[in-house]
């Protein structure tokens, strides 16, 4: 955004600045965050095990595929699963339980109407990941909402040797090249955890692994930890400049809820 307004994109057409700059707002279902950029973004999940970075990604998910009557967008999602661990039934769950918390009357029709527009992916390596990302670039019309869990699942599968460093680009920098076109040309919207490895100074400190080319895509960072069996914080903001904002939540058998300000 610039001063409110929307700005023509260096590679768009007249067309295509029309269709985006008409379009619905289109919410990531996390009251702190608002609005998603309209240009496209690429937003960062980060934080160990258990810090809520799936079930924040199926409360975007959920915000994304329902109608709006139920408080969604009725737009189509994709979701890649680079882990392996994504079970249908926490899906359809979740969904459900978020179209309940809108509007209990017609959620289990809601529930099933939005599940037709998400579409799960799951790739096993690199090149599945990559070829998923390429022909996710090749459909019609708007771009769906594309969740990655874990944009970091096979980045340390192909970590060169030192000797090798004059190597082709691997296929993880193939995918990040792949992701930023689809935020760039397609103006997608890509949501994706990235697990954290290594001990922190602080709670809720960044400690960057992936290439530089990755670190420069990311538009925002949610970085998330868990100060109780309960609840769960997280700060966010421009990942070149600072973390400006921070929310507390809490997550439940039916997903993520309580969200609030951090005490």
């Amino acid at each position: 955004m610039n001063g409110g307004r929307l700005t023509l994109a260096p590679d768009e057409t007249a067309r295509e600045y029309l269709r985006r700059a008409c379009a619905a707002p289109r919410s990531l279902g996390i009251p702190a965050l608002g609005e998603a950029d309209r240009r496209g973004e690429v937003v960062e999940l980060y934080g160990p095990a258990a810090a809520g970075k799936t079930s924040l990604l199926l409360q975007i998910c959920a915000s994304w595929c329902l109608p709006d009557s139920h408080g969604g967008g009725c737009r189509k999602v994709v979701w890649l699963d680079c882990d392996g661990r994504l079970r249908p039934s926490r899906l359809r769950a979740s969904i459900y339980a978020y179209a309940a918390r809108a509007c209990e009357r017609g959620a289990q029709e809601a529930a099933a109407d939005a599940l037709q527009r998400v579409q799960v992916a799951y790739c096993a390596s690199s090149l599945e990941f990559l070829c998923a990302l390429e022909g996710i670039s090749h459909l019609e019309g708007e771009a769906p909402l594309i969740l990655v869990d874990s944009i970091g699942g096979f980045f340390w599968r192909e970590v060169k040797p030192a000797e090798d460093q004059c190597a082709a680009p691997s296929l993880f920098q193939a995918c990040v090249r792949a992701v930023g076109r689809l935020s760039s040309r397609r103006k997608a919207i890509i949501v994706c955890a990235k697990p954290k490895f290594f001990r922190a100074n602080a709670i809720g400190d960044h400690r960057e692994y992936l290439p530089r080319e990755w670190t420069l895509l990311v538009k925002r960072r949610l970085v998330l930890a868990r100060v109780s069996a309960e609840r769960l914080v997280a700060r966010f903001g421009d990942p070149q400049t600072d973390y400006s904002g921070s929310f507390s939540f809490g997550v439940g058998a039916d997903g993520c809820c309580a969200f609030g300000d951090v005490r």
